[in-house]
């Protein structure tokens, strides 16, 4: 079954600690960047190591139009179908009483640590001691008994019609494999199932249950075995593990020595041959990026192209030149949530689907000096890289005018701007939610273009009041995203932006905008209002004051 046959639903993750839930999550995200979905993340970084994220406050924030959800947040049936409505339901289980020790294990990992008791010993002792409550959900998190029932939002008299009345698809690590199986047909990609040691369990590598306490938690969690048993027998095949009859009966847990890798998903086949492709993310662009899609398209045989929910003609403007730009795909986020990392892999996602090997990624703001299409220089220099090796450039910043750019302190004059890389087909982006790298998480020969006459231009400086506007917007959100943060420390690091302590300027060559016959100048003399008017949504939501010494 291919991707294009499959209808684009929102998927929620109902994502079970221990239960192998990370692959699983990884596949539903990945779905997310090939169909463009926004994604439910918390609000200031990925978090991915962390349990519990998101915090209640936060989530009760929340607006319709999220593509998915696939983070630790237990089933709430009005608040997915008020966020995600007609989405499809997955889940993940595991056999129980190995989910707990492997739970209990993830939470006490130092047999040296004061205290420290074995499970058999704590679970005798501690029949209703709490698990550490989860900020997003305080109810579930009441102990080890019963956890995926509660976490999958059911109660007493659970059956298989209760499970496929909620669920779609709920995968059983201990058949991990038809799991996958089921979720390729699902989602409309394959998804392999690799595997590691359990490099967070060793504390339980070689643990031993007694019978009396598999008996009796077997006893306690009645409702969590019928749930486990009516998921694997909904996948059909084998039973669901040889296994588990060896736990009641000689009171040992098999240790499961190999689990799921996280990077799990099978890397697209490279192209039969190269194809350079052009990544955009842009947000209330409409004036300045005919010009940036346009000099692009001069390097690239493709472009992708990510709207950031933009309230102007942003997306018309871009598809009226996919043609003439060969803008073969077009992104387009329904709710605004600034998140660099996601919408960086999602337009890598989109390229790796158009067979791109090489990409190029740059802002609307920004385009190459019109002489590297001298000899098809950079279109050679791209080609001749070997995955995972990346291109610098010089970083060329125009200043108060495109006449001039800036040349004082080495942080204008020398800085380079990673922005070109050869694919592996794995690597992904991870960041906080702002100022991203260009390339995404990889270890690679970097190299430079260090000829003082080609490199990057940078248009954000060529509007004094717009770049003014667009520091002030960036330090108050990043105010509204991490409250925590001081003034100072926020202040202080966008200071060097608008700093012109011992200013020299150079004239611009006109080899760098020869050949750029659709150039205008004149785009970058339009104010950027957009931001100003969302300063003042901000302002009558926080107050005021909350801003209060924000330069």
């Amino acid at each position: 079954m291919t991707e294009n046959s499959q209808p684009v639903k929102p998927v929620v993750y109902v994502k079970t600690h221990k239960t192998a839930s990370t692959l699983v999550r990884n596949a539903v995200e990945k779905y997310a960047d090939i169909h463009g979905l926004t994604r439910l993340v918390p609000p200031d970084t990925e978090q991915s190591n962390f349990v519990c994220n998101m915090s209640a406050d936060y989530l009760a924030t929340l607006q319709p139009g999220y593509g998915v959800s696939a983070r630790h947040i237990a089933y709430d049936r009005d608040f997915f179908q008020r966020l995600m409505p007609g989405a499809l339901y997955v889940s993940s289980v595991r056999e129980p009483l190995e989910r707990a020790i492997s739970h209990y294990y993830y939470l006490h990992p130092d047999r040296n640590a004061p205290g420290f008791a074995d499970f058999n010993h704590w679970y005798a002792n501690n029949l209703d001691t709490p698990v550490p409550e989860c900020p997003t959900q305080h109810d579930v998190h009441a102990g080890f008994d019963n956890y995926m029932v509660r976490w999958l939002g059911f109660s007493e008299g659970i059956d298989e019609a209760a499970v496929r009345a909620v669920y779609d698809l709920v995968c059983v690590q201990e058949k991990m494999d038809l799991s996958l199986q089921r979720l390729s047909e699902l989602l409309g990609f394959e998804v392999r199932n690799q595997r590691v040691r359990d490099s967070n369990n060793k504390t339980y590598q070689n643990f031993r249950v007694s019978a009396e306490i598999a008996e009796l938690f077997r006893e306690r969690n009645r409702l969590d075995y019928q749930l486990y048993e009516i998921s694997s027998d909904r996948l059909g095949a084998v039973q669901a593990s040889a296994d588990i009859a060896a736990v009641l009966k000689q009171g040992k847990i098999p240790w499961y020595r190999k689990i799921p890798l996280l990077d799990a998903l099978v890397p697209l086949p490279r192209p039969a041959s190269p194809r350079i492709i052009g990544l955009v993310p842009a947000r209330n662009e409409e004036d300045k990026v005919e010009f940036a899609l346009r000099a692009l398209s001069k390097f690239t045989d493709a472009i992708v192209f990510l709207d950031d929910c933009s309230t102007d003609g942003t997306v018309q403007v871009v598809r009226d030149l996919s043609e003439a730009c060969r803008v073969e795909k077009i992104i387009e986020k329904p709710v605004w949530h600034r998140d660099e990392p996601g919408d960086r892999n999602r337009l890598l996602a989109a390229g790796r689907e158009l067979g791109g090997s090489h990409f190029v990624v740059i802002d609307a703001d920004e385009a190459f000096t019109a002489n590297f299409l001298d000899g098809d220089a950079l279109r050679k220099r791209i080609l001749s890289l070997k995955p995972r090796e990346q291109l610098s450039l010089r970083w060329i910043h125009l200043w108060r005018s495109v006449d001039h750019y800036r040349i004082d302190a080495p942080v204008w004059s020398e800085r380079y701007k990673r922005c070109i890389f050869c694919d592996d087909g794995s690597s992904e982006y991870q960041s906080k939610f702002i100022h991203t790298s260009r390339i995404p998480k990889m270890k690679g020969k970097r190299i430079k273009i260090e000829d003082s006459d080609l490199g990057l231009l940078h248009f954000q400086f060529v509007n004094w009041p717009n770049l003014e506007l667009k520091q002030r917007w960036y330090r108050w959100l990043e105010k509204v995203r991490d409250p925590e943060k001081t003034v100072a420390a926020i202040n202080n690091k966008y200071a060097n932006s608008v700093d012109e302590s011992g200013l020299v300027l150079a004239d611009t060559p006109a080899a760098w905008f020869d050949g750029y016959t659709f150039f205008d100048r004149a785009v970058f003399d339009i104010p950027d209002n957009w931001r100003l008017v969302q300063m003042r949504e901000w302002q009558q939501q926080y107050g005021e004051d909350y801003f209060d010494g924000l330069a």
